[in-house]
């Protein structure tokens, strides 16, 4: 596993609270029963895109799925996860701005068209860090498949983020910042990152 893994795991375990954030008379309610039975009737969805990223990292998707039953299992056991103080400073964090969490949430009503920044943000890193963990393992001599086409990667984020209508487009910013960033690789990583640069190319007219 490398740091970028790490990254792209935690990214992809975000995109569950953006799930229930979407049921907004739930989060207005402090419905935590309600926001994780929102969250779970998209596991199926969410177990596809994990398919698809884990082409995209070189990584097992099963490590995307447990992430997100691990998820799943501690906010139902612990509903401090869904208090607006803590969805402010996670939706603070994504933007890069935790300090002082901006109100998203405030007097029990959602800013949603705010919160279409830190679902943007989420999205494009977590897609950026599954490129960097590819790259990684170019590095390394390992084998990928080739990872399938950004309309299907798109589609899958579609499906996942209903509530957030264009947020899939973060997907493309975060190939072509990569294409960009692999000229500002290290000698040693260069070839390796030219190479994912490629791929995702062909995969951006995919």
């Amino acid at each position: 596993m490398f740091p970028d893994d790490t990254d792209a795991l935690g990214r992809f375990e975000f995109l569950a609270t953006l799930i229930a954030i979407g049921n907004e008379p739930a989060v207005r309610a402090g419905d935590t029963n309600s926001l994780i039975a929102h969250i779970a009737s998209r596991r199926s969805h969410l177990l596809v895109l994990a398919d698809c990223l884990g082409l995209y990292a070189g990584l097992s998707s099963a490590l995307f799925s447990a992430r997100l039953d691990a998820f799943i299992g501690a906010t139902a056991e612990h509903d401090s996860h869904f208090k607006p103080e803590n969805l402010n400073l996670l939706l603070s964090l994504q933007c890069g701005n935790p300090m002082p969490p901006f109100q998203f949430l405030q007097s029990g009503q959602l800013d949603k068209q705010m919160v279409f920044l830190p679902a943007w943000q989420s999205t494009f890193h977590l897609v950026h860090a599954a490129l960097r963990g590819r790259a990684r393992r170019r590095m390394s001599g390992a084998t990928l498949a080739t990872p399938p086409g950004f309309s299907t990667l798109r589609h899958c984020l579609t499906d996942v983020l209903l509530d957030f209508t264009g947020v899939e487009l973060a997907a493309d910013q975060a190939a072509l910042d990569f294409i960009f960033f692999t000229k500002d690789a290290t000698m040693e990583a260069q070839s390796a990152c030219a190479l994912v640069a490629k791929e995702v190319r062909a995969a951006l007219g995919a």
